[in-house]
């Protein structure tokens, strides 16, 4: 993903609790956006392309020539459509998975800039105008400064299998058992598993998978409101307890006195 890439905004409007899409599929000339308010809706990138489901805070972005499908039965959504600037992506994999999906781990600020651009909805004088181009730049720039943070926790390995390891830990980190699961995705066994790390990483599985839940609850601690009792069930602990315990054990503190000291007040 290149950071020079900045969205330019076409249009925006926001739909509110409708029943169903006005059509069940598009195809449009230009880069596209849905950011679900509430609700939700299953979709389908291109045919032949497995249905997914979008939720709350989900921003499913779709490429110029790509037939959408949707489904929903009840939903409030933002719809834009953008473009990129100079020497932009041309492929959805250059900016997303192939989901197209974008989840933002700061909802708070989140869903403030989202609110922001449903309230000048209805200027439509060119300062409104740029107002959302910025409110855009601005989601996008915070989806691409939360990739670059995660993107220094993961180590580097030229082993096709080492990189799905890392990239199936993290995808797990929400789960318990999230090196059993990975090895079982991989056709290994844990300890099998253990060996490529420690040739690899020079670590094992399981000492990765807790370095970045912990990077995660710091985020978490840092820039929501949520009680650790949901923040542990985001970041795979069995619960409030054992958060505490291996928090403090890797930073010599409990989570509410890291929150104080680390949360701007403004």
């Amino acid at each position: 993903m290149n950071p020079n890439w900045e969205p330019d905004l076409m249009f925006y409007t926001f739909i509110e609790e409708t029943p169903q899409f006005e059509k069940p599929h598009d195809t449009y000339f230009h880069w596209a956006g849905f950011i679900v308010d509430e609700g939700g809706f299953e979709y389908q990138l291109g045919e032949g392309a497995p249905w997914l489901k979008a939720e709350r805070n989900d921003w499913i972005i779709v490429p110029p020539e790509k037939i959408f499908r949707r489904v929903t039965s009840g939903l409030s959504f933002h719809f834009f459509g953008f473009n990129w600037n100079e020497g932009g992506p041309l492929r959805l994999e250059e900016v997303t998975g192939p989901d197209g999906k974008v989840r933002t781990e700061h909802t708070r600020r989140f869903r403030s800039t989202i609110a922001l651009m449903r309230e000048s909805m209805s200027d439509h004088s060119l300062t409104a105008q740029q107002y959302r181009k910025h409110l855009l730049r601005d989601l996008w720039l915070l989806h691409v400064m939360e990739a670059h943070q995660q993107s220094l926790t993961i180590p580097a390995s030229d082993n096709p299998l080492a990189r799905r390891a890392l990239k199936l830990l993290r995808e797990h980190l929400d789960a318990g058992p999230a090196v059993n699961a990975a090895a079982y995705e991989l056709g290994l066994s844990p300890v099998q598993l253990n060996r490529l790390f420690r040739k690899e990483f020079q670590m094992t599985p399981s000492h990765y998978v807790l370095r970045v839940r912990m990077d995660k609850v710091k985020q978490l601690l840092e820039k929501t409101p949520l009680p650790l009792s949901a923040i542990a069930e985001r970041c795979g602990f069995a619960d409030e307890h054992h958060l505490s315990k291996s928090f403090k054990k890797s930073f010599g503190m409990n989570p509410s006195v890291y929150r104080k000291t680390h949360t701007i007040h403004v």
